[in-house]
């Protein structure tokens, strides 16, 4: 599957660190498709790390925010996100009519919350 570079786009509009687009099958591993060079994501793999966030967002249909600060201390995805200096994580399921199939996933570095209501939105947009 061919995917345009959307991740570059909504890395430069929302200000994230990075961001990649993936592939959520029902069975293995997500798969990534495409996402920005350099920055958090490709310093560890979200689609491993943070599979049960990309698969949260992909079963409820709808885009979800991961606060490294709320999170449990333990968890592998807050774990890799304190690493890394990251403070936040979006994913946001990736449909066409009534068929999900994949998951854009942003992170952020920034105090403030770029992953409001209106970030969620333009995410959901690209």
């Amino acid at each position: 599957m061919s995917v345009p570079n959307h991740p570059a786009i909504a890395a430069e509009i929302l200000g994230v660190e990075s961001s990649a687009v993936f592939e959520v099958a029902p069975s293995g591993p997500p798969r990534r498709l495409a996402g920005t060079p350099g920055g958090p994501a490709e310093a560890f793999d979200p689609g491993e790390t943070a599979e049960p966030f990309l698969r949260r967002a992909l079963e409820k249909e709808e885009a979800t925010v991961y606060d490294v600060r709320a999170g449990d201390a333990e968890d592998p995805l807050a774990v890799a996100m304190r690493r890394l200096s990251i403070r936040s994580a979006a994913a946001v399921p990736l449909c066409a009519g009534d068929q999900c199939l994949g998951v854009l996933y942003a992170d952020s570095r920034l105090d403030e919350q770029p992953f409001d209501g209106l970030g969620l939105e333009l995410l959901g947009a690209i």
